[in-house]
């Protein structure tokens, strides 16, 4: 076995340590509340329910489609829980593999491509999220496509490779509407292409036709179920607004001297000199390009969370592989000192995050889950103001969670003009006569609660007494 072929298995072994790193956590992770709020929300569209018509939300609903099914299979148990985890974990190996796609017809390396894949998977501010049940996921992994299709129009100037990448980024969009930062980006490099005239009007009309080809059937489907005006309401206006109401800096949220400083000031580097050196490919510099737009995109968002870097931190793991593959063969660096270089970039966040890995599962939050449909039925109502417990039984109003003074509901009502002005959780309790509730956003004895109610063993978890 020569040298070369020993260096590219050396890379894939520590790709495939990272991935099992991955496995573990997405395995052994607490379970997010915004989680259980996507679970129930594919509960509810399984059960005929239509989005923002029929029960809130202020995402776009692709992914509750997609989970829908996987319910009537696997059915309503902690089970499917396990299986979604496991489905997130499918759609976060497909980005993986976007990351060694794109690199890889980027540098003509497979070398690149694998220490993509490297730094991504040990790149903390992705992996948090990536484990998660969350719609930021298949967005990045159809953005992550989109990008690649369009890397490949620039290298081939085939209209079909455009007609995808329209295709795909429709796909990312229809997932979570955060996707608009993509077309932010696209909007720039197809403005700068045909003014350079590098770029075919007809190119352009094929993106464009194939994007909003899955947007009018969505369009269709609010119309026909008459959804379309409570879509606008929750998904932007609503957004809007909620973010308006913030005051924190766009990157508060986020430690950057914690996540990974070598990674960043490398991909700052790589970045760069990719846009400033003349002979890049265009390919390469439309690569870099794209996660700076997303980037400066998160000015428009006060205080955003982990999972809003996932997009650019995936691009910039691929400008990050690139950037030492053509720099290790500059330097003519033999492949003993470039592993060497790469396992010193991933060893601190690689140690974080096995520390952060629980083998010994806790199943608190499954039993949880278990304990109110063991002692529930499918007819029965359930207050969980904080989406810790009810999964798959009904809720009692329109507004099942953001119900706490100053936050959804209240931004909701100033845009409706006073539409569930008269939100009493007290008196919806009373006349739901909900089998469990929980003491989020209410306080039980106030509401004299404390005689139909009884505590559980599980902490702010009420079930209704046997005889009132």
């Amino acid at each position: 076995m020569n040298e070369s072929r020993k260096y590219l298995y050396s890379l894939l072994l520590i790709a495939a340590l990272l991935t099992l790193l991955l496995l573990l956590k997405s395995m052994n992770e607490r379970f997010n509340v915004d989680e259980f709020e996507h679970i129930h929300s594919a509960w509810y569209v399984k059960n005929g329910q239509t989005p923002y018509r029929d029960f809130f939300q202020h995402h776009n609903p692709l992914l509750w489609y997609f989970m829908a099914p996987f319910l009537w299979v696997f059915g309503d148990t902690v089970r499917s829980i396990v299986v979604f985890r496991f489905l997130t974990l499918v759609f976060t190996l497909g980005i993986g593999y976007m990351a060694y796609l794109l690199s890889r017809v980027l540098t003509n390396s497979k070398e690149a491509g694998l220490i993509a894949v490297i730094m991504l998977f040990s790149m903390t501010m992705f992996v948090r999220s990536a484990v998660e049940i969350r719609p930021d996921v298949p967005m990045v992994l159809f953005g992550m496509v989109s990008i690649y299709c369009l890397a490949r129009f620039l290298q081939s100037n085939a209209n079909r490779f455009m007609a995808l990448s329209g295709f795909f980024a429709s796909v990312s969009f229809l997932f979570l509407q955060k996707a608009l930062f993509l077309l932010f980006a696209y909007a720039a490099i197809f403005a700068w292409q045909l003014f350079r005239r590098k770029m075919p009007a007809r190119a352009l009309l094929c993106f464009c036709i194939f994007f909003l080809l899955p947007q009018l059937v969505f369009a269709g489907h609010l119309a026909l179920n008459d959804s379309f005006r409570d879509y606008i309401v929750t998904n932007w206006l609503f957004n809007i607004a909620r973010n308006a109401a913030h005051s924190r800096s766009p990157f508060a949220a986020v430690d950057f001297t914690k996540y990974l400083p070598v990674f960043w000031s490398l991909s700052a580097l790589g970045v760069a000199l990719i846009l400033l050196k003349k002979k890049t490919s265009p390919a390469l510099k439309t690569v870099a390009f794209i996660p700076v737009v997303l980037l400066l995109s998160l000015y428009l968002i006060k205080g955003p969370f982990n999972h809003y870097f996932m997009f650019p931190v995936a691009l910039l793991c691929v400008v990050v592989g690139c950037f030492l593959k053509l720099g290790f063969d500059n330097l003519k660096l033999p492949a003993p000192a470039r592993i060497l270089l790469i396992v010193l970039i991933i060893y601190m966040p690689t140690k974080f995050l096995t520390r952060k890995i629980c083998l010994v599962r806790k199943h608190s939050q499954f039993e949880m889950v278990d304990f109110v449909l063991a002692n529930s039925s499918k007819s029965d109502f359930v207050y969980d103001g904080n989406k810790l417990f009810n999964l798959y039984r009904r809720d009692l109003h329109y507004f099942w969670f953001h119900v706490t003074p100053g936050k959804g509901l209240d931004t909701y009502n100033d845009l409706t003009d006073n539409k569930y002005g008269d939100y009493d959780i007290c008196e919806l309790i009373r006349s739901r006569r909900p089998k469990f509730i929980s003491d989020f956003a209410l306080d039980i004895a106030e509401c004299g609660l404390d005689k139909l109610y009884d505590k559980t063993e599980y902490d702010g978890l009420y079930i209704r007494k046997t005889v009132e």
